[in-house]
């Protein structure tokens, strides 16, 4: 009796596939284009085996949202869009944050035994050689210069003057032991007679180097950051409350990792867990050239402190994880974004990852749950960890929320500012360009406001926003910079402070707790004096959220792994009216015009009670019952048009 042979399942699929594929070849186009593309489907390795035999080059692996990105002809792409494993096919778009010599030096003197230090980073694209250095000290409290050393080597040792000292020449050793590599930092060591002085008003610096370049010392490099004493974070400073154990990973163009306020924590640790750079799949690299991803970092984190009562970031020692995905210009792409979101979510457990901060912005071109990276985004808020999204710099027009601020599930922040008068809380503003809700699918948006208003961050003296605006940088460390994206980080440095206090809270209850102790902006008649669609609960208040004890749960109605498999999506409480005035559904006293005044003064009232049937995520399964503008017609759209489309770090803003 002859036994019977057997097909095994897997190997069926396979030859219908490869048949299926090699009939689809006959039509291809060799000499077309290949375009950049996201190919998802049931999971990563079944795409990406699809892809290779359609002869298609995988650029990214996506197990984020179970697809890869590829380049691929417009053949390659039609053949694989019919093929029953390929669920959509998206266009690689284009994602934006809004060879030289360069050198930057710390904006602040460090001091050990008789010696005092002061680093230098190669900003530039070139190998930097000092030609010169041009010291002065305090001669009386110090003494003579002995020698001056750079990371180890001595490269000048004579005694000279009481208070001054210029070297051009007489260098010890090869020009190499005076060399600063591309990318690479260096420590200047003055070693003096006797213990030096420790003011810093004292010295002056000064070294130029072969290229052309030049690296100043000013001891006027610290700056003073109002933001944290506004949202109460600094009275948990003194409580010991200060983000210690929380990671915070920053989604953006990368860190100025050689920065010590940025790299060590308020308890003197090494808090800079990890680099990875989406844009080359490369650990350990996500050196910073915009200077828009160390802004939002130092925001964020930054252990700086000017005085005995106050730091310079919300969370200062808090972990922090950067994820570079944005180059020197503030370019990158859907893919390289989706690609930073998958590392992280693989990487949580180990760097112990709570909270991510995205602040970037783009136009919404579909339903939230539609687009690719808005799903990249659910999957890391299902995955445990809280997710802060600026609401763009687009506003104060309604409807102008960006991608991701427009999901449902993440807190979304606009900016306020305080109109220069920190101390005077009753003049403050919600920022002419900060975006307003409602999202298209009718949801609240933004939940939260903050600081937002000329905003003091650590940003390189040579990286590109610091070039295309140097009236806005202090000469050494410190830029000053408007936008949605530095209130993002100021709610991303709360929720630290919040989980270091509570760790067992949720991503819903952490977005439950910072809506329910937001102080809501009121006019001298204690009515609301913005709209909900323009600063959700009110500005956030770092403070109460963590004295508060409620553990209710946001997202009420939502089902983040039904969103994800696409079994239900959802609709919020927002709608418009006969008279085109935004209102929420079953109720009053809620109803905005769309209109915007920055004339007035309000007060953030936190004694405002809210009315108790208004209910922040109220959510309802999507039925299309909306009387939106008829331009919006997403369920058309050809996402292949939008390959090149650009998003942005929110883009620049003037200083309010």
């Amino acid at each position: 009796m002859k036994k019977r042979r057997y097909l095994c399942i897997p190997f069926i699929l396979t030859l219908l596939t490869c048949a299926f594929l090699w009939k689809k070849t006959l039509i291809q186009s060799p000499s077309s284009p290949a375009q950049e593309l996201l190919v998802l489907g049931e999971n990563t390795e079944a795409v990406a085996e699809l892809v290779r035999r359609a002869g298609g080059e995988i650029t990214h692996e996506l197990g984020i949202i179970n697809g890869v990105g590829a380049q691929l002809t417009a053949a390659q792409a039609a053949l694989l869009a019919d093929h029953p494993q390929v669920a959509r096919i998206y266009p690689n778009r284009g994602v934006s944050l809004n060879s030289v010599a360069g050198v930057q030096g710390v904006g602040y003197l460090e001091y050990s035994g008789k010696k005092v230090r002061w680093d230098l980073l190669n900003t530039g694209t070139v190998d930097l050689t000092i030609e010169s250095i041009s010291v002065s000290w305090p001669g009386s409290t110090n003494g003579n210069l002995a020698s001056i050393n750079v990371s180890g080597n001595t490269i000048y040792s004579q005694e000279e003057g009481p208070s001054s000292a210029y070297i051009d020449g007489n260098w010890i050793g090869l020009p190499e032991l005076r060399t600063i590599p591309v990318g690479n930092d260096r420590t200047l060591k003055f070693k003096f007679r006797n213990y030096p002085e420790q003011d810093e008003t004292k010295y002056a610096i000064t070294v130029q180097f072969v290229e052309g370049c030049t690296a100043t010392f000013s001891s006027e490099a610290v700056a003073y950051s109002e933001f944290p004493a506004l949202v109460g974070a600094d009275s948990l400073h003194g409580a010991g409350v200060d983000g210690s154990g929380v990671t915070v990973a920053v989604l953006d163009s990368g860190i100025w990792r050689h920065h010590t306020q940025l790299n060590t924590g308020a308890a003197g640790q090494n808090r800079l867990l990890a680099r990875y750079d989406a844009t080359d799949d490369m650990i350990d690299s996500a050196n910073d050239r915009l200077g828009h991803g160390t802004h939002v970092a130092s925001v964020i984190v930054n252990s700086e402190r000017p005085d005995d009562l106050r730091y310079n970031g919300i969370a200062p020692n808090a972990n922090l994880v950067a994820v570079k995905a944005f180059d020197e210009n503030g370019i990158g792409t859907y893919a390289d974004v989706i690609r930073g979101l998958d590392w992280i979510v693989a990487n949580k457990d180990v760097h112990g990852i709570r909270v991510i901060n995205c602040s970037f912005s783009g136009t919404p071109q579909s339903h939230y749950w539609d687009d690719p990276l808005n799903q990249a985004i659910m999957r890391a808020w299902e995955a445990g960890i809280v997710v802060v999204a600026s609401a763009g710099n687009t506003g104060p027009d309604p409807m102008t929320i960006g991608v991701p601020g427009n999901v449902p599930y993440v807190i979304t922040v606009g900016a306020m500012s305080d109109v220069y008068t920190p101390a005077n809380g009753t003049d403050d503003k919600i920022a002419s360009f900060s975006a307003a809700g409602p999202t298209y699918e009718g949801f609240i948006k933004p939940e939260l406001v903050a600081p937002g208003g000329h905003i003091p961050g650590i940003m390189a003296i040579t990286d590109t926003l610091v070039t295309q605006h140097p009236e806005f940088h202090n000469g050494a460390d410190y830029f000053v910079m408007s936008g949605t994206s530095q209130a993002a980080a100021v709610v991303t440095g709360v929720v630290a402070l919040l989980l270091q206090d509570q760790p067992d809270l949720t991503p819903d209850q952490v977005k439950s707790r910072l809506i329910s102790t937001a102080r809501p902006a009121v006019d001298d008649s204690g009515n609301l004096a913005y709209s909900v669609f323009q600063q959700g609960a009110g500005l956030v208040h770092a403070y109460d959220a963590v004295m508060g004890v409620s553990t209710v749960s946001a997202n009420w109605g939502l089902n983040v792994t039904s969103d994800l498999n696409g079994s239900e999506h959802f609709r919020g409480p927002a709608n418009q009216d006969a008279n085109g005035n935004y209102i929420i559904e079953s109720l009053s006293g809620y109803e905005w015009d769309g209109s915007y005044s920055w004339g007035q003064s309000f007060t953030w009232d936190q004694s405002f009670t809210w009315d108790q049937s208004f209910t922040w995520d109220q959510s309802f399964t999507w039925d299309n019952s909306f009387i939106w503008d008829d331009s919006f017609t997403w369920d058309q759209v050809n996402f292949s048009s939008l390959l090149t489309e650009p998003m942005s770090t929110n883009n620049w803003v003037d200083q309010e």
